[in-house]
């Protein structure tokens, strides 16, 4: 009697582990993450017109090319500062040959707005490079809380395959004497659970629905004439390519080419490409926790380019300074 009172009890772990089971396969964790804009939902407005000439169209002073590097006079250019720089050249030219207070009060004029200009094109940067480093925290923040969960679900199916494994050994010492064929019977159900529950550990990849209608890396895929997201300047500059020298690219190609080169994007299955570019580039959709880092990871990636963009800035500044 007691014998069967050992199995019926085994049998409540058996459906205890069924139970956990079906709760691992549920993948969809029921929640919605609307991700408020990190920007306050602010935009953009301007047309392509607006947007500073290509510097390979400008015909540039022989004296601003020998005082200033490419790079210099390119951010200049994208920070509206073209004209303006070459002023202060011809004035500090003046000023070696002329002392008057006129003279010299006019340069530094032209050098204080030369540092303005400098200055708010420094704080766009920020600006937009702060934004993307929000969204990139909390999309870390989500696959986090999700990782949790996973990890949660995978200990519980472990613990319950251990005890059911030790239950089934103990049974199975137990009624080894037995002529019925119960511990077979028993050694059978250990064995269906135990998969059940491995399957379960490799199907507990949960999802959340991850919304984001305000999308930086949109920008980025679509490529558009003009974007509501990127200050002007910040847009032409990365934008900028001089097409008769396709071996430099723009700077927009390149963060494409990163996020293909690492597989966030790129993959054999042409269904699953379509599905990656539709979620990521989209206004949002059911996320998994790789496809949460893979996007993190993208904002990093793009975060770190415009970042690299004060590097021209304070090479003009150190340019001008050093004339």
């Amino acid at each position: 009697m007691k014998k069967y009172k050992l199995v019926q009890k085994f049998l409540t772990l058996i459906f205890i582990g069924f139970v956990l089971s079906s709760c691992s396969s549920i993948k969809n964790t029921g929640i919605i993450y609307n991700n408020n804009s990190c920007n306050q939902g602010y935009t953009y407005q301007y047309s392509a017109e607006d947007l500073p000439k290509p510097i390979h169209q400008i015909v540039i002073d022989s004296s601003l090319k020998k005082h200033f590097s490419f790079n210099s006079l390119n951010i200049a250019n994208a920070i509206g500062v073209l004209d303006l720089l070459h002023e202060y050249y011809a004035n500090h030219v003046e000023v070696k040959q002329n002392q008057s207070l006129e003279v010299r009060l006019k340069s530094l004029e032209l050098r204080q707005q030369l540092n303005q200009k400098i200055d708010f094109a420094s704080l766009e940067i920020s600006a937009l490079s702060s934004e993307i480093d929000c969204e990139e925290e909390k999309v870390t923040q989500v696959a986090s809380y999700l990782k949790g969960k996973a990890d949660n679900v995978e200990q519980k199916l472990t613990v319950a395959s251990i005890v059911i494994g030790a239950a089934g050994s103990i049974l199975s010492g137990i009624l080894i004497n037995d002529e019925s064929k119960l511990s077979e019977e028993i050694g059978i159900g250990v064995g269906l659970v135990g998969a059940t529950l491995g399957v379960g550990i490799l199907m507990n990849k949960p999802q959340i629905y991850f919304n984001h209608s305000r999308n930086i890396l949109r920008e980025i895929w679509t490529g558009n004439d003009t974007s509501p997201l990127f200050p002007p300047s910040i847009w032409y500059y990365i934008n900028y390519h001089d097409y008769s020298d396709n071996k430099n690219k723009s700077t927009r190609y390149k963060i494409l080419e990163s996020w293909m080169s690492f597989e966030q994007i790129s993959t054999v299955n042409k269904k699953q490409k379509k599905q990656y570019i539709d979620i990521y580039f989209g206004d949002g959709g059911k996320y998994s926790i790789e496809q949460l880092e893979n996007r993190a990871n993208m904002y990093d990636q793009l975060e770190s380019t415009i970042k690299t963009i004060k590097q021209d800035l304070k090479n003009l500044l150190f340019e001008i300074n050093n004339l």
